[in-house]
């Protein structure tokens, strides 16, 4: 055997590497998030590179941002962590003219995990060039929402020293105790900066948060130095809203139960907490590019309801369209563009509370976040006016009723306007109750094209009565060209250019019952302006809806099987054409598409075909021009929470599955040869599956090799409880992989049955309301009980449990990956130890046995030293540092102990003396050391914490981290083994000890913990290790070692 594993655990091990190095490798491949040749802009070409100027290597393809950043101090406030934190207010040099007085509405921007207070340029900056170049708000006569005299934004940003708020949770607690200050402070410098203004002094400040910031600004509402009303809109980026990002510390997860809970009562209208009624908050999300943090958990769909919170995903936003990573999120110039429109129009300056009313926020931020036209323009009010206050059209050309049209360059570079009657009502009633009007163009909108509905009959009333609806219906939509342009150097002027979008218009059959004709409106209106050099072209057609081809293939189905289209062209040859896939309704599993589609699509039409992958429920969207091949995925996820079944009937339009729409020329798609039709093919991609499996359950690669190795402790101490050999890990762990393993994948399968038994039915009981009810009972399903929902994968799908097998067989092996290191380590260290400790080997090995040989137990400066360093280190952790750093001592004088007992045991194996006992205990020490390296990571992330915040000088410890009783059974198993000496350092033998018996069963059900709830609440393995620990220092305290002769 091989480092004491069997062949069966070898081969488990060695198949399980495989599987890990695919999936390590699948986050360096360039090509993991593709969009259709890296897709990521307006206009792409095969390369990945955009038209604005972007560079699209894999899936990042953000335009650069450009700024001239200064930042001034804000001081003069009082805060107990003025010496540990800071403030600043932003100015863009060049354009704020302003140096320390602010006087626009003010924003600040609070930054996430190790965030620079710096981050906030990309945004300011933008926001500052849009107001003061762009006029955006001042014009009134621009758009409906604008706001004269506006005094823009100021924008005000905390320096927390980059502190780590994913890793501890009173570091956040001070983080948004420290902001509320900052907030009182910032409305107070407004009463004087405003004197003699006609606008009113500020009573809250918006809020710009990035990853953890936005978990921050969420707890600032419910901390005790809050004022109410000083914040009521939130927008973050990249924040994990629902489960922190790593389940490592206590701390912070009991930020997280706080704020979720009294948050879904809030508005559930069952908690004293009235002040988030009038919040608005929007969730952004960078999609698959961020593996920082799961974009499955920025999602508000279990927080809070529709009006009052957003979830957006960057690849669906308008102009953007793009995955972005964590960092890319703040500078991406696309995404940055659109956010400063947004913070411009919801802020209004003549409001004491600087916003627009509740409605209109949500509103505007769905405008630009979701639906993507932005806000309408003045002149688009819902009004009737005569025909020809619209355009003044030579002529007008009358075509048969509900007719489809395609308009060529030729026909839309005509000089004078020029007119499209589509008569409307002379089709049956029966035929056209589910018609719709759909229309694609890469014509400017209200610039060269306009769109009315009319009333009357056209040419025999003076004056039809018509309303715009140019913008009211319409949508932007990625260009998707026949020939692909490369990308140009970029440049700080790279702006988008409208003709690198197209338009799309659909409006449903219930709006046109209220008109009789319609009338497409063109115009060669600066044209000269335009500089793309693609035709111009324009499609419309009244389509049925019946047309929509719904799969109700279960997620294993497709999982296993796929799914194949043959001729869809033929069957769709509409200008839209829809599938929807109910059963593709997990975050955790990825497909691949592929598409073929006749030539005659790329050579006659005017446009190649252009896809949409959409969840309904989340408002997730994702583009893929030219579509030949692509990834699709959901970021719809159950895991850890509960979501219900829709109440609607209409599941194609917000249920939890997956939407794809297809725009084709089908003038050019619909009129191929048999043998050309255009072909569809999704299977499952493994590849990227298993990316997003750990990004999302990346605590497995702790909480498994913990829970496995807790249970082969638990093997191991019954072996020496009835035969006094204590066997290596690597026995302990064949014996758990060729005995037990059947026995714990049946388990874990059955677990997940019945756990989704339990969901399912419990959604069967309950169902989340239609939009137009006020009071979201679906809040209430996400509290679950967590003995239910914190459950291994906590997804609801029974097909995962073949995933929760596969993922313990290859934990199983990544314990055997991480033993086999972790032993080949000791060694060669041990043998540098006696090469150290002696001038050669056989010196070295006398040292080891003489040393070995010294009675300790007698020796009574050797127990001084225990006990003085171990009440040392009560005394530290008590008064000054956190009890991680004690474990942290622990672990490493472990480790020295275990090379040590290594030593000896070679050299009485040599030597032939007290070869077993040696060996039992180094095997004992051993074990035990592995456990103590799993849980070192999270131990490191508060000692970090700690050693940065004496790095500023700020002394004071946390109040949370100084409880002794954490780690006391570590520190009292610590003081008694802290020896070399065979007897005293060896856990004592006795079949009637229930001390050893009991901690024999403790470490058997924390294995079982580790494994059916670890991956969620990891942090709890390091108490109930504790508890092991001190069973274990009981039995030695208690005890007596037996020798074996």
């Amino acid at each position: 055997m091989i480092y004491s594993l069997s062949k069966f655990t070898f081969l488990i091990t060695f198949a399980s590497s495989i599987v890990l190095l695919l999936v390590l490798r699948s986050f360096n491949d360039t090509l993991y998030a593709l969009d259709i040749s890296n897709f990521a802009g307006p206009s792409v070409s095969l390369s990945g590179n955009t038209a604005g100027g972007a560079r699209g290597h894999g899936a990042g393809s953000c335009r650069m941002a450009w700024m001239n950043p200064s930042y001034i101090p804000i001081d003069g406030f009082k805060s107990r962590l003025n010496g540990k934190y800071q403030a600043y207010l932003y100015r863009e040099q060049g354009w704020d003219t302003e140096t320390d007085q602010p006087s626009g509405s003010p924003v600040l921007f609070i930054p996430g995990n190790a965030g620079s207070f710096r981050q906030v340029r990309s945004i300011a900056a933008a926001t500052a060039s849009l107001y003061y170049k762009e006029k955006l708000v001042t014009d009134p006569s621009s758009f409906r929402h604008s706001t004269p005299h506006h005094p823009g934004l100021d924008f005000f940003t905390l320096d927390y020293n980059e502190d780590l708020t994913a890793f501890h949770g009173e570091t956040l607690l001070e983080q948004a105790e420290f902001a509320n200050d900052v907030i009182s402070h910032i409305l107070n410098i407004y009463a004087s900066s405003r004197r003699g203004s006609s606008l009113p002094n500020p009573t809250s400040v918006l809020i710009l948060a990035h990853s953890m910031g936005g978990i921050v600004a969420r707890k600032m509402l419910l901390m005790p130095n809050h004022i109410n009303g000083t914040i009521n809109t939130i927008i973050s980026l990249s924040t994990p809203h629902t489960i922190p990002p790593i389940t490592l510390d206590r701390g912070l997860e009991t930020v997280y139960e706080d704020i979720n809970k009294l948050w879904r009562e809030a508005y559930l209208g069952t908690s004293r907490i009235s002040h988030l009624q009038d919040l608005v908050m929007a969730s952004i999300s960078g999609s698959t590019s961020d593996t920082t943090v799961s974009p499955d958990s920025s999602s508000l769909l279990t927080l809070s309801p529709t009006l009052h919170g957003l979830t957006v995903y960057t690849t669906s936003m308008p102009e953007v369209w793009t995955p972005t990573d964590h960092r890319a999120i703040l500078w991406c110039d696309q995404l940055r563009m659109v956010i400063a429109k947004a913070l411009l129009f919801i802020t209004d300056p003549r409001s004491p509370s600087q916003v627009k009313p509740k409605e209109e926020r949500a509103e505007i931020l769905k405008s630009y976040f979701a639906n993507g036209r932005g806000l309408r323009m003045a002149s688009d009010d819902i009004v009737e006016r005569p025909l020809s206050s619209y355009s003044n059209a030579a002529s007008y050309k009358v075509h048969p009723p509900l007719s489809r049209l395609k308009l060529s360059s030729e026909d839309l570079n005509q000089r004078q306007p020029f007119g499209h009657v589509i008569p409307l009502k002379q089709k049956v009633d029966s035929e056209s109750s589910s018609t719709s009007f759909t229309l694609l163009t890469n014509l400017p909108l209200s610039v060269r094209l306009k769109v009315v509905g009319c009333h009357g009959n056209f040419g025999r009333d003076a004056t039809n009565l018509c309303t715009s609806l140019t913008t009211r219906y319409s949508t932007m939509l990625p260009s998707s060209h026949t020939k692909l342009r490369p990308a140009s150097i970029p440049g700080p002027d790279d702006e988008i250019d409208p003709h690198e979008i197209f338009n799309f218009i659909e409006i449903p059959s219930s709006d046109i019952s209220s008109y009789d004709f319609f009338v497409v409106i063109t115009s060669n209106a600066h044209k000269s302006l335009a500089k793309s050099s693609e035709p111009d072209f324009l499609l419309c057609e009244f389509s049925s809806n019946d047309a929509i081809r719904i799969f109700d293939h279960p997620l294993w189905r497709l999982s296993f099987w796929g799914l194949d289209f043959e001729n869809f062209s033929t069957t769709n040859s509409t200008l839209v054409s829809d599938i929807y896939l109910s059963g593709m309704d997990s975050s955790l599993l990825a497909f691949k598409i592929h598409v073929t589609y006749p030539s005659t699509c790329l050579e006659n039409g005017s446009f190649a075909p252009l896809m949409r992958q959409q969840t309904p429920i989340l408002h997730e969207s994702k583009f893929h021009p030219n579509i030949q091949s692509a990834l699709l995925y959901t970021h719809f996820s159950t895991a850890y929470s509960s979501i219900p079944k829709l109440s609607t009937d209409d599941v194609f339009q917000s249920g939890s599955g997956m939407r794809l729409t297809f725009w084709m020329d089908p003038f050019a798609c619909g009129k191929s040869r048999q043998d050309e039709t255009m072909k569809i093919r999704i299977k499952i991609d493994w590849y990227e599956s298993a990316r997003k499996i750990i990004v999302l359950y990346r605590t497995a690669l702790v909480a498994i090799p913990l829970g496995i190795v807790s249970a082969s402790f638990a093997i191991q101490i019954q072996r020496y409880r009835h035969s006094g050999v204590f066997p290596s890990l690597g026995v302990a762990l064949s014996v758990l992989s060729e005995k037990y393993l059947s026995g714990f994948l049946v388990a874990l399968i059955g677990v997940q049955f019945v756990q989704s038994a339990i969901l399912r039915a419990s959604w069967a009981r309950q169902t989340r309301p239609g939009a137009d009810e006020d009071r979201p009972s679906h809040v209430a399903l996400a509290i679950t009980s967590t003995w239910i929902s914190g459950l291994l994968l906590g997804d609801h799908h029974p097909e995962f449990a073949l995933l929760d097998g596969l993922m313990f067989v290859i934990g199983l092996g990544w314990t055997c990956i991480v033993y086999i290191l972790l032993h080949t380590i000791c060694t060669l260290l041990t043998k540098l130890m006696i090469a150290i400790l002696g001038v050669s080997n056989r010196q070295g090995a006398r040292n080891l046995s003489g040393y070995h040989q010294v009675p300790v137990p007698s020796s009574p400066s050797r127990v001084s030293i225990q006990t003085i360093v171990t009440a040392t280190l009560v005394l530290f952790t008590t008064f000054m540092a956190p009890y991680q750093f004690a474990f942290l001592v622990i672990s490493l004088v472990h480790l020295f102990q275990t090379l040590w007992s290594l030593g000896v045991a070679k050299t009485n194996e040599i030597r032939q003396i007290r070869s077993i006992e040696s060996w039992n205990k180094f095997h004992y020490y051993f074990t035990t050391l592995f456990l103590m390296i799993c849980l070192v990571p999270g131990n490191v992330m508060v000692i970090t914490v700690w050693v940065k915040n004496l790095s500023i000088g700020w002394y004071k410890p946390f109040s949370s981290d100084r409880k002794i009783y954490f780690v006391i059974g570590y520190l009292l198993w610590f003081h008694r083994t802290w020896s070399s000496s065979g007897s005293l350092g060896m856990l004592p033998r006795s079949k009637k000890s229930l001390l050893l018996k009991f901690a024999m069963w403790l470490s058997l059900g924390t294995g079982l913990f580790s494994i059916l709830y670890g991956i969620r609440y990891t942090f709890q393995i390091f108490d109930l290790l504790n508890l092991v620990f001190l069973c274990l220092a009981l039995s030695h305290y208690t005890g007596v070692s037996n020798k074996l002769t």
